[in-house]
């Protein structure tokens, strides 16, 4: 299954809305995991 993560970072909100809106639209294809998240909320490997 493939995997989408999508990061974001936002002072306001709107981008993080967008970030939002691009998932539903990656979500309606089928088996696609995909995961939202704030850049300070992710940590490099």
């Amino acid at each position: 299954m493939p995997k989408v993560l999508i990061v974001y970072y936002s002072r306001t909100g709107n981008t993080k809305e967008m970030a939002g809106l691009i998932a539903e639209g990656v979500r309606r294809e089928k088996d696609v995991e995909v995961e939202v998240k704030a850049v300070q909320d992710t940590k490099v490997i």
